[in-house]
């Protein structure tokens, strides 16, 4: 039986006992659910990490599970996944395209070497998912010392309370049940009280004010479960959340050692058994390995904990492993919410959502053809394609709206091509525009920790130094470094100083951006619309106007071509946001992009013909087995594919507990998560 036939089940028996006191308007309602589940199936993803903790410059390893939304059945309808790593401010730092090999996504994010201590984020969605905004997957990583703002904890982590709807809903735990009822203020009326989980409702039942509505904790699905009160039109009055957990949806492995204790540098052999695998089901493994540097770092994610309750969770949760183990807690935090994967109270009444994007099955280049004066679509013009790297070809022609797209040109990363456009008749004085892919913002501003550390289930690393060295197995012991800080732009350039990002040579280099539009899209609230660049403003959605760029100083035109800068001549860039502007005068009031070049005199003139790009859109990462250092190890062993039932890998070189991650999906959506911890001594105990 699948997991979509699971959940239907789930109370079917309950929901049958309903029916004779039902009329035909709610099974209207349920199907009419149903209905847009189907037109609009969604994904989820989960990233299980080699590690939670780690070092400048070190490389995170990857694997993304994505998942039919519902179900939690692997799904590999889209090609690719992203995968981000953005600060606590939301600038991205590195962002990754992993590639479906044969059903799995895998990859890693490298760390920059300039990466400063402190929280941050990773996130994984495919092209899809973006149209459906707040639902991505998120993780928190640490990188080097300890993190004093999540010892203190913060506030946040989740949407507040949906403000337009009054919460006319109340429930409470009591033991192994739950009872549910509706205020009293509702009395000698009829409403209608639906009950679904990630958008499939298993319970829908006709109650007043008088009435109690009790459920059986097992009973229930697993992850976040919704109440919506209806009156009997059907009109939305109440919504509440309350989270399931139970071990419906979960297969458990059995991990086992061929021994207890292990000397350094000892072949650890590791048996896994999956006695609740069912007839015919399958299991998608990884595992990970971390050494005793990290196993009293923060606590390492669960698929658990994510699919089940943070992915269903608008902006996701602070610490979802830690809300996972206390249902009530949570109740708390998401019991005012609502559950927007769908508009339910929308559905109810007729009206279903049509998606507008279809899973990303190939890289696409578009963009448009016009006249060089008046700016007319050129219809039936002649689009070429060259990439000289990998020898690939292609022509197309515009459609009548002066558009073109080229499908199906899979690249690895840092792939260029050249594009060419001339009309029908072979003339070149047209112009050409690329279409640059545009990539969601992170909302920095939500996704916080909502419960503080506490000292006996998180511990920071043993080792209380400012750097750790993993190559070479070298530890600084605590070091006390005082100075002055200093903005990464050049001290004599006084309108650098006052910036609000600056990016300099070096950190520019490790991002290893090809063109301005790639580095200016890292930056949170800063987006493109129509070709230009502009500021999120409290106006206007796109802002007042276009952010202006300085070149060397100069203020550029409104319709100055960011192509004209090639990078290799690009020394710092300054992005002033806020009120800084004023240092720019009226012009900079919209915002403005300062661009320092290597020479300081740069030429203005257009570099390229006005009929040509050159443009390097993010490839697909090139695939490569995992690899550690020599010296201390941080990861021990890291497989995102397992395909064998034992295992081996080396002991740590330094004695303490290693720990074992293994996660998964099974064919049916049941989730995986074990842990499991090994000794390592010196020498082995009498």
């Amino acid at each position: 039986m699948n997991a979509t036939r699971a959940i239907k089940t789930v109370l079917l028996f309950a929901f049958l006992a309903n029916m004779p006191a039902l009329a035909q308007e709610p099974a209207t309602v349920i199907d009419r659910i149903v209905q847009q589940i189907r037109l609009f199936p969604q994904e989820k993803t989960y990233m299980h990490t080699d590690a939670s903790d780690y070092a400048p410059g070190d490389r995170i390893w990857v694997k993304v599970y994505i998942v039919n939304a519902l179900t939690h059945e692997p799904t590999e309808e889209s090609h690719y996944v992203y995968v981000e790593l953005t600060d606590d401010e939301g600038l991205t730092v590195n962002r990754v395209k992993l590639m479906n090999r044969e059903g799995i996504y895998a990859g890693f994010v490298d760390i920059p070497t300039t990466a400063v201590s402190g929280k941050y984020h990773l996130r994984a969605y495919t092209e899809m998912m973006t149209e459906l905004k707040g639902y991505e997957d998120m993780k928190s990583i640490y990188v080097t010392g300890k993190t004093k703002a999540d010892k203190k904890g913060k506030a946040g982590g989740s949407p507040s309370a949906n403000k337009h709807i009054p919460q006319k809903i109340h429930y409470e735990r009591q033991g192994e049940n739950i009872k549910i009822r509706i205020d009293r203020s509702l009395h000698h009326k009829e409403f209608y009280l639906l009950a679904h989980c990630r958008g499939y409702p298993f319970l829908t039942r006709k109650m007043n004010s008088s009435q109690t509505i009790v459920l059986h904790r097992d009973s229930l699905p697993a992850g976040v479960v919704s109440l919506l009160l209806f009156d009997t039109k059907w009109n939305l009055l109440a919504q509440r959340q309350l989270f399931s957990k139970n071990d419906a949806e979960r297969c458990q492995l059995t991990l086992s050692t061929d021994k207890d204790n292990y000397r350094t540098t000892e072949q650890v052999r590791l048996k896994l058994e999956a006695p609740q695998l069912r007839e015919g089901e399958r299991a998608d493994l990884s595992i990970s390995v971390t050494g005793p540097i990290t196993t009293k770092g923060h606590r390492p994610s669960s698929i658990l904990a994510h699919l089940l309750l943070a992915s269903d969770v608008k902006n996701g949760i602070g610490r979802p492993e830690w809300h996972y183990d206390h249902p009530e807690t949570t109740d708390t935090l998401i019991a005012n919410q609502a559950w927007e994967r769908y508009d339910i109270g929308e559905v109810a009444k007729g009206k279903l959502r049509q998606p507008t994007l279809t899973p990303e099955s190939s890289q696409t280049l578009s963009g448009k053809v016009r006249t060089l004066i008046f700016k007319k679509p050129v219809k039936k013009a002649v689009v070429t394609l060259i990439s000289p790297q990998t020898g690939r070809f292609a022509i197309t022609n515009t459609d009548e709206h002066g558009l073109f797209t080229f499908t199906g040109i899979d690249s690895p990363e840092n792939t260029t091509f050249v594009l060419k456009a001339e009309t029908e008749k072979g003339n070149e004085r047209i112009e050409l525009q690329v279409k640059d892919q545009v990539f969601p913002e992170f909302p920095a501003t939500a996704h916080k920790d909502d419960e503080p550390y506490k000292a006996h289930e998180h511990e920071d690393i043993s080792l209380d130094s400012l750097m750790m060295l993993y190559n070479d197995g070298i530890f600084l012991e605590s070091v006390e470094v005082k100075g002055i800080l200093r903005n990464s732009a050049s001290e004599g350039d006084a309108y650098a100083r006052a910036s609000d990002f600056s990016f300099g040579l070096h950190q520019i280099e490790e991002f290893g951006v090809t063109c301005l539009h790639e580095l200016l899209r890292r930056i949170p609230g800063i987006f493109q619309h129509d070709g230009q660049f502009y500021l999120r403003a409290s106006t206007s959605i796109y802002g007042d106007n276009p952010i202006v760029f300085a070149i060397d100083g100069v203020l550029m035109d409104a319709d100055y071509d960011l192509d004209n800068i090639q990078m290799q001549d690009v020394a710092r860039v300054d992005v002033f946001k806020t009120g800084s502007t004023v240092l720019w005068g009226a012009r900079g009031g919209s915002g403005v992009v300062s661009i320092t070049t290597k020479n300081g005199v740069y030429a203005t003139e257009q570099v390229e013909k006005v009929n040509q790009k050159k443009v390097t859109p993010l490839g697909f990462q090139r695939d490569m087995p995992f690899h550690h250092p020599s010296g201390m190890r941080k990861t021990l062993y890291w497989n995102p594919n397992i395909t064998s039932d034992t295992l081996e890998f080396v002991a740590s070189e330094i004695p303490g507990e290693c720990r074992i991650i293994v996660e998964g999906v099974t064919s049916e959506g049941r989730l995986i998560h074990e842990e499991h911890l090994v000794k390592v001594g010196n020498t082995l105990p009498e």
